[in-house]
């Protein structure tokens, strides 16, 4: 038999190519974006460098053509015949070339004195600001076109050329004697940067897509990797890591998925008999061994098409279409014959016997919650009888109509976010000072009100809601001990683990990652198991208790004095604490026997190194005694009822001012 391929987790993926493309597209961007930028700055380069090697040419120009042809009088009273004779000889060449556009002797006022266009016009007088900056010690540089100055007309049609300023000094560069205004062609410097800008722009083209390039790779890298890890989590959400099979997760959905397009259905739970007794005698290695065994022989089984899933434990279950008797002794056939011939386990050959719980469709049931716990009573019931293959009856319904409804909304009611955490302190008898918080969970029922844990545990742990709820009471212990390690508050929260909650192999994985996922130590948390949850199967108990006590969680044996617990089992037992049972604490003052069995428990109990707590203390004289026998810890209506978050914060820093004003008092 082959677990169907189209289970909804098996599509759940996206498309690679498209994300990749999306992220390469995004990042091409701001690499063009810094490419623009780029090309702006190195064109505000070439123009720096143009103006810089023109006020160079300038300055040349002004010391070796124009100095030496002047007398070194000041030329606000014009220029001499000689000097303008020497002047033209000297801009003939210039101009001749088209070294020079433009080129004109100013006196420091602005005055023109001589202009090379014009060589033989007299002084002019005329102001300029830029010829009196350049006369104080500065030069004067601009990008321009020549005739765009007011003095030539102000027109911009003329060829783009750089307007120089620059001082002319008198003998030894005692003084400013006039200020050359020169204008040169803006093109051959243009053309000189514009090579080296070619030069640039390959060297920044190539660069920028080495590093788009580089982007992409590591987009494309990184989008590999994120769906990778994404279908390995599914995977892992979705499927028992021992055999591979669908867990009871994938289980759900996938009742849930055919429940709304074929309302014919039948499941069949199976449970193996005498599992414990392999594990106990052969060992958990060859447990497992043995489960994948199971697992290869119900694959094969030839019963047509079905998904088969591991529920927990050596619990298995199938789904298929039909609920007629057909299928269902098609389905049972099967079974039988793909297990008949046995399996060789750690040297023995196993012919394994199986319980199995049927029920469907036919059975009067109103949603794919309530088929899959129909089954499940079934295979308990099979259990209970001794029989090897019971259908569904309800009469194996122990619940009346209320409590049956309270099952149908529990759910839903998780999922609502309905479910609050109380938390109860434990105190130290000796100092009074809290010591850790029991999460208790209630449910604020929108018709009911607050409903108490006894009225809906039960029902959870009957049914497959005890793994929703357990994952949700874990995960909101978690955050609520990450939001308080914020505010400085720092106590470890004991959350109450079921017997079912107990079997499954998950439970350790599931613990560790709300622990992760709130960012908080494993010493912050605490789990307690009740006696009965332990008995039910010490060696499964043993494997994930020590598990969790290695990755650093305390283990605390609740309800002590309850169960039948032997006192080799709890030396086995990897624990840290024993809460001694409310039923010994309540009467201890008033019954002398209770009283002994508790100092009995507590002297027991330091033997072995562990730490004490009474719980139920609700009277001074109880908590008096216990503090005489040297109990460690206690918790009980005496200090706090369970309190809601908020309020034990409140009650955390009230408790703490009365220690404070006792131990003022007390000095």
């Amino acid at each position: 038999m082959n677990s169907v391929s189209r289970l909804a987790w098996v599509t759940r993926s996206q498309s690679g190519p498209r994300l990749f493309l999306t992220f390469a597209a995004l990042s091409l961007v701001p690499v063009l974006g810094l490419g623009v930028v780029l090309n702006q700055m190195v064109r505000r380069e070439i123009d720096d460098r143009a103006l810089a090697e023109a006020v160079s040419r300038a300055q040349t120009i002004a010391d070796g053509s124009m100095v030496p042809a002047l007398d070194g009088r000041n030329l606000a009273a014009g220029i001499s015949a000689d000097e303008r004779a020497r002047l033209v000889r000297a801009t003939r060449s210039l101009h001749g070339d088209a070294t020079v556009l433009r080129l004109r002797l100013r006196s420091n006022s602005g005055a023109i004195v001589f202009d090379a266009d014009h060589p033989a016009a007299p002084l002019k007088p005329f102001t300029d600001a830029e010829v009196e900056e350049a006369a104080s010690g500065k030069v004067v540089r601009a990008l321009t076109r020549i005739n765009a100055d007011s003095i030539d007309g102000r027109s911009h049609q003329g060829v783009r050329a750089v307007e120089t300023y620059v001082a002319l000094h008198g003998p030894n560069n005692a003084r400013v004697v006039g200020v050359l205004e020169i204008y040169l062609p803006y093109a051959p410097f243009r053309a000189a940067a514009a090579a080296s800008k070619h030069r640039l722009s390959w060297l920044m083209g190539g660069g920028l897509l080495a590093i788009w390039s580089v982007l992409a790779f590591t987009s494309w890298s990184a989008t590999r990797r994120v769906r990778r890890s994404a279908r390995e989590n599914d995977w892992l959400a979705h499927h028992d890591r021992l055999t591979g099979l669908p867990n009871r997760l994938a289980f759900n959905e996938e009742i849930e998925r055919r429940w709304k397009g074929q309302p014919k259905l039948l499941i069949a739970v199976i449970d193996i008999v005498r599992f414990r007794e392999v594990n106990e005698t052969l060992g958990h290695a060859n447990g497992d061994q043995f489960l994948c065994l199971m697992t290869e022989a119900l694959q094969r089984a030839d019963i047509g098409a079905a998904v088969l899933a591991r529920l927990g434990g050596d619990l298995f279950a199938v789904l298929v279409d039909g609920d007629d008797r057909q299928v269902d002794q098609r389905l049972l056939s099967g079974i039988r014959q793909a297990i008949a011939a046995g399996f060789d386990v750690g040297g023995i050959h196993l012919h394994p016997e199986l319980t199995i719980g049927v029920a469907s469709t036919l059975d009067g049931v109103s949603s794919a919650a309530e088929l899959l716990r129909a089954a499940d009573l079934s295979v308990h019931a099979a259990k209970e009888l001794g029989e090897p293959v019971v259908r569904y009856s309800p009469a194996f319904d122990h619940f009346d109509p209320a409590r049956l409804e309270l099952a149908n909304e529990l759910g839903p009611a998780i999922a609502a976010g309905e479910l609050v955490l109380h938390y109860q302190p434990k105190i130290d008898l000796a100092t009074g000072a809290v010591r850790s918080l029991e999460a208790l969970v209630r449910w604020d029922h929108p018709r009911r009100g607050r409903l108490a844990p006894d009225e809906f545990i039960p029902i959870a742990e009957s049914t497959s809601l005890i793994g929703p709820l357990t994952e949700w009471v874990l995960g909101e212990a978690c955050r609520q001990i990450a939001i308080w390690a914020e505010t400085g508050i720092s106590l470890p929260v004991s959350v109450n683990i079921s017997a079912r909650s107990l079997a499954d192999l998950s439970l350790p994985a599931d613990l560790l990652g709300a622990l992760a996922l709130a960012g908080i130590s494993p010493s912050l948390l605490e789990v307690e198991v009740t006696e009965t949850a332990v008995v039910a199967d010490i060696p499964r108990a043993q494997h994930l208790l020590a598990e969790l006590h290695r990755a650093g969680v305390r283990v605390s044996l609740d309800d002590f004095g309850q169960g039948a617990t032997s006192l080799l089992s709890l030396t086995d037992l990897p624990l840290d604490e024993i809460k001694i049972d409310r039923s010994f604490v309540t009467d201890m003052d008033h019954n002398a026997e209770r009283r002994a069995v508790v100092s009995f428990v507590v002297s027991l109990a330091h033997r072995l190194g562990l730490t004490v707590v009474a719980e139920g203390v609700e009277t001074a004289d109880a908590s008096a005694l216990l503090t005489e026998m040297g109990c460690d810890q206690a918790q009980g209506f005496l200090y706090s009822r369970p309190l809601a978050a908020a309020d034990l914060v409140v009650w955390l820093r009230d408790h703490a001012g009365s220690r404070d004003r006792v131990a003022d008092h007390a000095v």
